[in-house]
């Protein structure tokens, strides 16, 4: 999966579940009628049973070549390539295949055959929180801010508390000059806390100061990073992170 930007970034596995209790049965009154014997659900025919027993194995074998490619992807991913290309044939209507493809053209600097590929994987109606945050992050890392926060908000409303998909959120936020929501945004990441959201936000502030187009941009960001930052030092005035932050500001005024 995807790093944010924010290397100080803890993910956290959360797992949280909830059943809603069933009501209880309520017993017949007196003038209830008996009901009727309850009849036995007809057995499932051969023929149903064989089509669902085949549809488990093509399961099966498509879950196993996909664990074999993805096997190939750190050591081999030419290999990985050409098995990603025989699963969209032999499986047309998979996202999956297409996902895996678009990282590795995405890793290879292939950003033509990357978009291709997500979008073709997006056609295929994915219901999965990682390809949303994969195709929401590569929109973000080609500018596309709009683009990447509504997928990246699809990747949050199926997967619910995840810090790696929240962080990429407020990052993609923060990014469009929303100081306000992003903080917010950054608030509700565990093990996060104020201190280290106005941090993140400096951050940003002060990569978008760095890459400004004309100095007067420049200063106006620069300004706000570090405005930024006070309110964190505030805070947590001996955290390593926002002392490096403020050494860079300080040099770049020189």
């Amino acid at each position: 999966m995807k790093k944010t930007v924010l290397s100080f970034l803890c993910i956290l596995a959360l797992i949280c579940g909830c059943t809603k209790p069933e009501s209880p049965e309520q017993p017949p009154t007196e003038t209830q009628t008996p009901s009727a014997p309850a009849q036995t659900s007809a057995p499932e025919s051969p023929a149903a049973d064989s089509e669902a027993s085949f549809q488990k194995l093509i399961e099966k074998d498509f879950s196993e070549a996909m664990a074999k490619a993805r096997a190939l992807e750190e050591t081999d991913p030419e290999a990985a390539n050409r098995a990603y290309q025989v699963l969209t044939e032999d499986y047309p209507n998979r996202f999956e295949p297409y996902h895996r493809l678009a990282l590795l053209f995405e890793k290879a600097g292939d950003d033509e055959a990357a978009i291709a590929l997500y979008e073709e994987a997006m056609r295929k109606n994915p219901t999965d929180a990682g390809f949303f945050n994969d195709f929401g992050w590569y929109s973000y890392t080609q500018k596309e801010l709009v683009n990447a926060e509504v997928l990246l908000r699809k990747a949050n409303l199926l997967a619910p508390n995840t810090p790696k998909y929240m962080v990429n959120l407020a990052v993609v936020v923060a990014e469009q000059g929303r100081w306000d929501d992003a903080f917010a945004l950054f608030m509700k990441v565990p093990d996060y806390n104020a201190a280290k959201s106005y941090l993140s936000i400096a951050g940003i502030q002060f990569n978008q100061a760095a890459s400004a187009k004309n100095p007067e941009e420049a200063e106006k960001k620069f300004q706000l990073a570090e405005e930024t930052l006070k309110k964190c030092l505030a805070l947590s005035p001996d955290d390593p992170a926002a002392l490096e932050l403020q050494k860079m500001l300080d040099e770049q005024k020189k």
